[in-house]
């Protein structure tokens, strides 16, 4: 299509490449591309663009780490594929980009693309993610545990989980086998994933926190400095009904 308003500039597309130094799935080097938005080149709307983003910090990510361990709690993980896609625009959102260079023009009509989802790399991409995924959780069950909304609680019948979001990586730590399966089979009609065990989140190497036995001590040492956050919670576990703010120590 054609952009019919003079407003309405297509953004310059640009192909990102890049090598993994370790992925969340597979050992080794892994080669990664996409199709992104320039968002340098998007103008900036009067107010400014609403970048909010579920990027759950080291300290809650650590939270959640130290919980498992003093609980028992088992730890997976949830990678959304190709996330910022997975969010519909809607009909009143007309965001025009040019086609990545090199790609032909038949008739040199100068031709756009007009997005039906979000692209990488534009400024709205990360907001409109977040709230989708805000969504997804409610519709689970899940309590949205801080003002960010990075961090979710779910608590019924016994059975428990805490999740911790940073983009579309989600630290799971949970009770019971069931009840995060039906929570995977929940979202596999939401949104495309993976499940893994954790073994990097953040840069955190997690990987042999899943061995760790319930009627084993805690060999965190990191639960040492989080124990006494950790007993504000252990009487109830009520994480759903705090309006926690966390602030990374470091």
């Amino acid at each position: 299509q054609q952009p019919h308003h003079q407003l309405e500039i297509a953004i310059p597309s640009v192909g990102v490449f890049r090598v993994k130094s370790h992925d969340l799935h597979e050992r080794g080097h892994t080669l990664k591309a996409r199709f992104c938005a320039n968002g340098q080149a998007v103008p900036v709307p009067q107010g400014g663009w609403d970048i909010s983003a579920n990027i759950a910090s080291t300290s809650q990510i650590l939270m959640v780490v130290a919980l498992a361990t003093q609980l028992g709690l088992k730890l997976s993980q949830i990678d959304v594929k190709s996330a910022f896609t997975q969010v519909r625009l809607g009909e009143d959102e007309k965001i025009w980009v040019k086609p990545l260079p090199g790609l032909g023009d038949p008739g040199g009509q100068g031709r756009v693309l007009r997005l039906l989802s979000h692209l990488y790399g534009h400024p709205l991409a990360n907001a409109a993610f977040q709230k989708k995924w805000i969504e997804v959780m409610r519709g689970f069950g899940f309590t949205v545990v801080d003002h960010m909304g990075t961090v979710f609680s779910y608590e019924k019948d016994g059975k428990r989980m805490l999740v911790a979001t940073v983009v579309d990586d989600s630290l799971c730590a949970y009770s019971h086998d069931e009840l995060f399966d039906e929570f995977c089979k929940y979202l596999e009609g939401q949104l495309p994933h993976t499940v893994s065990p954790v073994d990097v989140i953040c840069g955190l190497p997690l990987a042999w926190l899943p061995y760790v036995l319930p009627q084993q001590p805690p060999c965190w040492s990191e639960t040492r400095h989080c124990s006494a956050r950790l007993r504000e919670f252990e009487s109830s576990l009520q994480l759903r009904k705090a309006n926690l703010r966390y602030r990374d120590p470091t």
